[in-house]
């Protein structure tokens, strides 16, 4: 049986774009159905439209990265490949101490250790949407190929506990809101369920409007 995620209302393309800016500990989240895991394809980020990362959150590779953007190159976590397969639900997130040094991956409530790629230097900041299924706002850029569903961010760093607590509540929960569920640090949630969407918009449930 399909997770409450499948029958609801889908993004099968991504490509919404929502407002919030990043702080350094951070905490993403997404659940995603993949049509293709051998393509390049990113999940939640804050890139401008001239493809300037400021972070995001991607399957490259087949391994799931979190990325971010600093003054000298851009930084890179990757864990191991293999994580994911076609066509199966998945509860991906992705979290970061406030200096950047521990940064975990989680495939269904499950810890996976990563390793830098890339980077030095200080961290820039931006003003750039975030932006839902595609690596820029125009959705032009590594489109997630298949469904996305709740995302969250968070401008801390959720233990492991907490983690499994999402990911199991989305499990047992079928056709109930999640939105109440731990609200501590959420900086914006978009559950594409019917009352939080407004046509094509997908309103932001966190309560901060970055709709």
């Amino acid at each position: 049986e399909l997770p409450a995620r499948a029958r609801g209302v889908e993004r099968g393309d991504g490509r919404g774009a929502a407002g919030g800016k990043k702080k350094r500990q951070m905490t993403e989240c997404v659940w995603v159905n993949l049509l293709d895991v051998t393509l390049d394809q990113e999940f939640v980020g804050n890139k401008g439209a001239d493809s300037n990362l400021q972070f995001n959150i991607a399957y490259t590779v087949q391994t799931l990265n979190l990325y971010r953007s600093t003054t000298v190159n851009l930084e890179q976590w990757q864990t191991a490949s293999g994580l994911l397969k076609n066509n199966t639900w998945y509860h991906v997130c992705m979290t970061a101490n406030a200096a950047w040094t521990t940064v975990f991956g989680y495939v269904d409530g499950v810890q996976f250790t990563t390793t830098k790629v890339t980077g030095t230097g200080t961290v820039q900041t931006s003003g750039n949407p975030v932006t839902i299924g595609a690596g820029i706002p125009n959705g032009s850029s590594d489109q997630t190929k298949g469904k996305i569903d709740e995302v969250r961010l968070y401008n801390r760093t959720l233990s492991p506990d907490e983690i499994k607590v999402i990911y199991q509540s989305g499990l047992t929960n079928v056709n109930a809101s999640q939105n109440n569920r731990l609200r501590d640090g959420l900086v914006g949630m978009w559950s594409f369920n019917g009352a939080d969407m407004s046509g094509l918009t997908a309103n932001d449930a966190s309560g901060n409007g970055n709709n």
